[in-house]
């Protein structure tokens, strides 16, 4: 590798040139009086504001807020290199020095050519400051239905894998443009497709740490197994080409089937499962286009559950028909299945996903359910539907 060390960064910035749609992203770094430009991709951009920020927040190192609204307020914008960048990022790496200073190295995605250098911590927030603010001025989300297939229009390079326990996502071969957080379709090793979430493309909630919406997607398919409900495709722990995450098995949707048929003359039983494990795990986003139909086979199965195993009350669903009505018995025994488990087997992987005040909410919303079962009425005093309802 041929590493060219520039030493201390004068300036480190992030930018796009061209219209959204178009938009070619840049990293450049000014060091000795001299300008290097790097060709990015968007995701690059957002993963590596979002992943250096939390390795800077984990590490305990100060960073002074003055000092980056000092550099905020100075001239950002980046110049063009019109055809001149140095080389298109392949991978990125991030140290954090006990000093504080950060060190941060790009490598060509098509020969040995890299770059390193040294920024301070406020240096950094500034640039992932304006990173954010880059990502989120983007074209707006496909509006229309095929948006929940994967567009194949995904070019982000391929990168070093970070290999460890958890499944490997090996190769991105397209993204859900509809998603609010960054998905993707991936495939392990083996060509196995999966849905891959980085952490790095998660948007910041008040509600819910974006650092912990991969584990509660991991929880809500253990749970809904453990349960015996077949509902959530299997989701494990991933590392990928952005970084950990969750993976959920790729289960082709039927494109074609118009939801409202559930709805016609009163809520279709079908969906009973699908609101019991919602009261179960508290989901704060159950629209109804988290309710898919297999393609193949027309079973029902359940998709992004990111937010949800809240400790407070957070239930917001379309499938308040069921109000008042009592729980079909095989729901309840699966209810009681849970509770009993989650006094066994599963209470070390709760304590492993989920906080102590989350584990022991999920415990009491389980006899609460066995005590009435019953699902509940709406809520008064706060909203009690996700938005959008699709």
């Amino acid at each position: 590798m041929a590493m060219n060390n520039l030493g201390p960064a004068e300036r480190f910035l992030v930018g796009a040139i061209g219209p959204p749609g178009k938009r070619r992203f840049y990293f450049q770094v000014v060091a000795d009086g001299d300008r290097h430009s790097l060709l990015a991709e968007k995701q690059q951009v957002e993963a590596l504001a979002s992943q250096g920020w939390r390795s800077l927040q984990r590490s305990g190192v100060e960073v002074d807020t003055s000092a980056v609204e000092f550099i905020l307020s100075t001239d950002l914008e980046i110049d063009d290199p019109a055809g001149t960048e140095d080389f298109r990022v392949g991978t990125i790496n991030v140290g954090i020095r006990p000093s504080g200073l950060m060190n941060i190295s790009f490598e060509s995605d098509r020969d040995d050519r890299g770059l390193m250098f040294m920024v301070s911590p406020e240096q950094f927030r500034a640039m992932a400051l304006v990173a954010r603010r880059l990502v989120r001025a983007g074209r707006p989300i496909c509006p229309g239905a095929d948006c929940r297939r994967p567009s194949k229009a995904m070019s982000v390079p391929p990168a070093t894998e970070h290999r460890t326990d958890r499944l490997i996502i090996s190769e991105l071969v397209g993204r859900f443009t509809a998603a609010s957080n960054a998905t993707f379709l991936g495939q392990d090793p083996e060509g196995v497709h999966w849905v891959y979430k980085p952490e790095a493309g998660v948007r910041h909630l008040w509600d819910f740490p974006p650092d912990s919406l991969a584990n509660r997607e991991i929880m809500a398919y253990e749970v809904s197994n453990r349960m015996g409900l077949d509902l959530v495709p299997e989701t494990v722990e991933a590392d990928g080409p952005l970084g950990p995450g969750a993976a959920q098995r790729y289960l082709d949707p039927d494109l074609d089937f118009d939801h409202r048929q559930w709805f016609e003359e009163r809520i279709d039983p079908r969906l009973w499962p699908v609101a019991v494990f919602d009261l179960v795990a508290n989901n704060a986003d159950r629209k109804l286009g988290h309710v898919l139909v297999e393609s193949d086979t027309g079973r029902l199965f359940a998709i992004d559950h990111g937010l949800t195993f809240h400790s407070q009350q957070k239930l917001r669903t379309v499938l308040w028909s069921f109000a008042g009505e009592p729980i079909p018995d095989p729901l309840v025994e699966a209810v009681a299945r849970l509770r009993e488990s989650l006094e066994g087997e599963m209470a070390l992987r709760a304590a492993q996903l989920l906080t102590p005040q989350e584990t022991n909410a999920l415990l009491r919303r389980t006899e609460n359910l066995l005590d009435d079962p019953r699902h509940p009425h709406p809520p008064a005093d706060r909203s009690a539907l996700p938005w959008p309802l699709w």
